[in-house]
């Protein structure tokens, strides 16, 4: 599925929209799985959480907790289109069980980014800005190349090098397809309340897992113009001594 893209070194935006609306079509069905198994806790605690404090607390952190799953996750699906060309052969168990042992590792950075970003905008727009576009391909780099905290925001700013300007053209795209997805889902409520409410809840519920699927395809295709090969996964074979039985 990756190709090279719009010019040498380059990204093409197309591209990355069309390869993360393939990944979409080809395991549609694994990602509502995953979706709605780590949305629907979060919204029963969220709805609950208007008449006690404590469940408002619980709620919050379980917000953070399922997101970092739900994107974890799902740059594990990417990854196994992208590297096999076909849907994904893990579980949802599975899928959402890879992200337990870079959980903590993810929140940290996380949080780091969140700061960062935050303190960049606060102070001046555009170094927050900056940081969270150098920044917005970390977690894949985690979870796909297996890389720890400050290696991953490293390798997030080292590959998005030379297609940051391609980068900010993506995400007004996205934006703009949102616009228009949400403007539609408004023009519905105004025509009948109730349906505009599903409107919008089925456009999220769409949107959301393709955020994080461009997210991914971005970072892989960002590899490919950095001219790099597919992630290869070494596994340890161990030696049967000369002469002795396999079993």
């Amino acid at each position: 599925m990756t190709t090279a893209g719009a010019a040498p070194g380059h990204i093409d935006i197309g591209k990355v929209l069309r390869d993360g609306l393939d990944v979409y079509k080809k395991s549609v069905g694994t990602i509502w799985a995953v979706t709605l198994i780590l949305i629907i806790p979060v919204a029963i605690l969220n709805y609950f959480s208007a008449d006690s404090t404590v469940i408002a607390v619980i709620a919050a952190i379980a917000t953070i907790i399922l997101d970092l799953y739900l994107t974890g996750a799902l740059v594990k699906v990417v990854k196994e289109v992208e590297e096999d060309g076909s849907a994904p052969v893990s579980t949802v168990g599975a899928l959402i069980g890879s992200v337990t042992p870079k959980l903590f590792p993810l929140f940290i950075m996380g949080i780091i980014v969140a700061v960062c970003t935050y303190v960049g905008l606060v102070f001046l727009i555009i170094p927050g800005l900056f940081i969270a576009l150098v920044w917005s391909v970390c977690v894949p780099a985690m979870m796909v190349e297996d890389s720890g905290i400050f290696d991953s925001l490293g390798r997030s700013y080292n590959i998005t090098d030379g297609n940051r300007w391609r980068m900010i053209g993506l995400a007004v795209v996205l934006v703009i397809i949102y616009m228009i997805v949400f403007f539609v889902a408004a023009l519905l409520g105004n025509i009948a309340p109730i349906v505009g409410v599903i409107a919008f809840v089925i456009a999220g519920i769409l949107l959301y897992p393709y955020s994080a699927l461009i997210k991914t395809v971005l970072f892989y295709d960002l590899r490919e113009a950095k001219g790099e090969g597919p992630v290869v996964v070494v596994e340890t074979v161990t030696e049967v001594p000369s002469g002795e039985p396999l079993i």
